[in-house]
């Protein structure tokens, strides 16, 4: 229902309370600000802070050790509002004891207030387990919506990838405020980082003011992370002194009055400065939101938080599927059955009530823009499964779209469009409308512009004699497109890669494992002691990154600890099983190819055993290496390995190179395996081995039984098993792959000197292409006849010049 229906609905009715977020809280009491009756306006977290006993910094300073997470201590207080009885489950326990202590209940004197008062809520979808626990106590509710439904055909434009979609937008938007629309009155719905990123970007290139919402937190501030670093210097002196001392004479400052505002809890309970009230303080600081005042500005917020005027023009952008609406997962601390034991929200709920929340929105308003694209950075996004919903009470066009040069109407916009598409045209003498547009506006600002827009090698002659290290990385951009090549090593453009939660645990694993086989294996630490120091690892490892921790990944850094302890355990006693000795971890292995070429290989563990050598690679993500397509480059990495291995010790022999996955991607479900079970059928060595009994067994004594670091059924008496024969080589079949990748370099290496850098992406059979993932794409013309079409050999014949004799006997 609209403002004015909801209004008509409560009537006159007095002494009520009305509910909503703290969003339309402000709107709701201006409303009803001309009733003369009394009404009582609430917050649902005003009502969650009445109704139950609030998590505040007595109560985490009380809970709180030398080496507490408070992100982690958070989580727990939180969930154990809900573990009212003892379990034997111990997380469920340890809540259950926090429950005990912090009595974490309702307070009967504040619920009895609601109780004897009629309650309407505003726009409550059931999203809160609190909420929802107390309104069973309550004996006169009312939900209310504040939507509508507007009876109109709806159009969705379709782009081909989220560059020109996000160009649009703003673009429109710019329009909008030629025509002198109330900046005030254009919203843009929230955007995942991808979109932020290059909203932000073309919003000020469009010099457009904007605030997003939620988004600055008080910690970011450089004057209060200058404060906060200050206070370490006055250890063991009293809190209380320190700060009337340190801001007496900055009052006026509008930060350092708010620093004080912030701190006053903390005040209250006298504490003396040390590593615990530090944690404390810069807790405080990281969840208190702080934005600085933006006015006349377009606003990006989550539009189903709020109502608009019926002239506002909202736009919501990547509408697609698992975005909007979101698609929860079971990632919560309790997990789904948990929750769902104890007739809380599971992840199935959250996202019913999403998908209800973003329909009642679209149906509400007349001027709402949706869009969504294709391509996104390096994922592929389908149109939003809301689609078919929203077709059910409306017409909806789904109308593909893009954007010209003509159309834009920033001339700092349109310029950069002419000189992607001139630059483009050099390379490929490819024409296309922005190039043939903008030529006839931009060509004086040629001569200028374009040479600088590179930091690159442009001329080809020096290509011969540049120095250049050729890592498995840059070989394989090579081999899956010399255009990519060309783009990221000699044009020098960088990729957009930013720092997100997969990267910093990846090399958060990397660094622990490496840490931990170090003082095992080469410094002769015990087990015991290097599983005590699991924690500490990780956090040597946060200490020294730049990456923002978010709140969830704080939370998960425990859980890592203990799952990593497994993993170590596992990994130790493989390599307890093992005749082989650590060699290098983190190996950097060189070997000089001409003048100028030096090919270089990182390898993270180098085991050998008598003249025999083994490569292992850890991997975050599932692994599946596979050689039947060496000859197009693909999966080169461990055979580049062993080429180096051999490059620099000519009478090595291989004994195997693998690959190892250390990350579980799910951390609450193990379907109905034991977790020890599932990890070490995980960490198994997953690669190509030496055909040879006795080297099989030195490499793992439990071989033969499958219990260790192997694959099942390698060897019988009878000999190999025919499996095991598809993932295995003799000594002379390892040398020949090697002198095969041998020449694929050095093909690869003369090519790039004579500057061949065509567009010819590596596609398959099916037509999957390697510029699925390709991040630079928004600056390839290729069509459909540039490509590389390969298929997978059928066995490894193709590597050994018709075959080999060493024919080994299968059972």
């Amino acid at each position: 229902m609209y403002m004015e229906k909801l209004i008509e609905h409560i009537g006159q009715e007095e002494d009520i309370i009305i509910v909503s977020n703290k969003y339309i809280k402000p709107i709701l009491i201006q409303k009803f600000s001309n009733q003369m009756r009394k009404i009582t306006f609430k917050s649902f977290d005003e009502v969650k802070d009445d109704i139950y006993t609030t998590i505040d910094y007595q109560m985490l300073f009380h809970n709180m050790k030398e080496d507490t997470n408070l992100e982690v201590l958070r989580i727990k207080l939180a969930n154990s509002y809900f573990i009212q009885q003892d379990s034997n489950e111990p997380f469920l326990h340890e809540l259950y004891l926090y429950h005990q202590n912090n009595h974490l209940i309702l307070d009967e004197n504040h619920l009895s207030y609601y109780k004897s008062k009629k309650v309407y809520f505003v726009n409550y979808y059931g999203d809160d387990d609190l909420i929802n626990q107390m309104l069973p106590f309550l004996k006169h509710y009312e939900r209310c919506f504040t939507t509508n439904s507007i009876d109109k055909e709806l159009t969705i434009f379709h782009f081909e990838n989220y560059d020109d979609e996000i160009l649009e937008v703003v673009n429109h938007i710019a329009i909008l405020l030629n025509k002198k629309v109330d900046p005030a009155k254009i919203v843009i719905h929230k955007v995942n980082k991808d979109y932020l990123n290059k909203l932000e970007e073309y919003l000020m290139i469009y010099k457009i003011d904007y605030i997003v919402e939620g988004e600055g937190s008080f910690f970011d501030v450089d004057i209060v992370k200058n404060f906060f670093h200050d206070l370490k210097n006055y250890e063991a002196m009293r809190l209380n002194k320190v700060l009337k001392d340190y801001l007496i004479d900055k009052k006026d400052n509008k930060i350092f009055s708010k620093i004080g505002k912030v701190l006053e809890p903390l005040i209250m309970l006298d504490l003396t400065i040390n590593s615990i009230t530090l944690d404390l303080i810069k807790d405080v600081f990281i969840h208190t939101i702080y934005q600085e005042e933006v006015t006349n500005a377009i606003k990006i917020e989550n539009v189903l938080n709020h109502i608009y005027d019926d002239d506002t023009h909202i736009f919501i952008m990547n509408f697609s599927h698992g975005e909007i609406a979101h698609i929860y997962k079971d990632d919560t601390y309790l997990n789904d059955k948990i929750r769902k034991n104890l007739k809380l929200l599971t992840s199935f709920n959250r996202t019913q009530i999403e998908e209800k929340k973003i329909l009642d929105c679209i149906h509400s308003y007349e001027s709402i823009h949706l869009s969504y694209s294709t391509y996104c950075s390096s994922k592929i996004y389908m149109p939003s499964n809301l689609i078919k919903e929203l077709a059910k009470k409306r017409i909806v066009n789904i109308c593909d779209a893009s954007i010209h040069i003509y159309h834009i109407v920033n001339e700092d916009m349109a310029k950069m469009r002419f000189f992607k598409a001139y630059a483009l045209y050099r390379l490929y003498q490819k024409k296309t409308f922005d190039y043939l547009y903008g030529y006839t506006y931009f060509c004086a600002d040629l001569t200028k512009r374009y040479q600088s827009d590179f930091n690159a090698t442009l001329d080809y002659l020096a290509l011969p004699t540049l120095f250049m290290e050729l890592s498995y990385t840059k070989l394989n951009d090579y081999f899956s497109c010399p255009f990519r090549f060309y783009l990221k090593y000699i044009l020098n453009i960088e990729e957009k890669m930013e720092d997100n939660n997969s990267t910093f645990v990846g090399r958060m694993y990397h660094f622990v494992l490496e840490k931990v086989v170090a003082k095992r294996y080469i410094d002769r630490r015990t087990k015991e002691e290097v599983l005590e120091n699991i924690s500490v690892y990780i956090c040597d490892f946060v200490k020294n990154q730049t990456y923002e921790i978010k709140d969830k990944l704080k939370f998960y850094l425990n859980k890592f600890s203990e799952e990593l302890k497994l993993i170590v355990e596992i990994i130790m006693d493989f390599m307890d099983h093992s005749s082989f000795e650590v060699l290098g971890l983190e190996q950097k292995l060189e070997k000089q190819l001409d003048d100028y070429t030096v090919v270089v290989g990182l390898i993270d563990k180098i085991l050998k055993y008598q003249e025999y050598y083994l490569v292992i690679d850890y991997k975050t993500n599932p692994v599946h290496p596979n050689w039947y397509a060496l000859d197009v480059g693909l999966d080169l990495q461990l055979p580049l390995y062993l080429y180096l291995i051999k490059a620099n010790n000519p009478n090595a022999k291989i004994a195997g190179s693998y690959l190892q996955s250390v990350f579980r991607t799910s951390l609450l479900k193990y379907e109905d395996k034991p977790l020890s079970k599932v990890m070490l059928e995980q960490l198994k060595y997953v690669g190509y081995t030496l055909q040879d009994r006795d080297v099989i067994l030195a490499i793992d004594t439990n071989a033969l039984n499958g219990s260790g670091s192997l694959p099942k059924q390698i060897v019988s008496n009878k000999g190999f098993y025919k499996n095991f024969l598809k993932k295995s080589f003799t000594q002379t079949q390892f040398d020949a792959i090697i002198l095969y990748v041998e020449k694929l370099i050095f093909e690869a290496n003369k090519k790039i000197r004579k500057g061949l850098f065509p567009i010819l992406p590596l596609t398959d059979e099916k037509n999957e292409s390697v510029c699925r993932y390709c991040r630079l794409k928004d600056l390839c013309y290729r069509n459909e006849t540039m490509k590389k079409v390969y298929k997978k050999h059928d066995d490894f014949s193709y590597l050994f010049e018709g075959g080999s004799d060493d024919d080994q006997l299968e059972c």
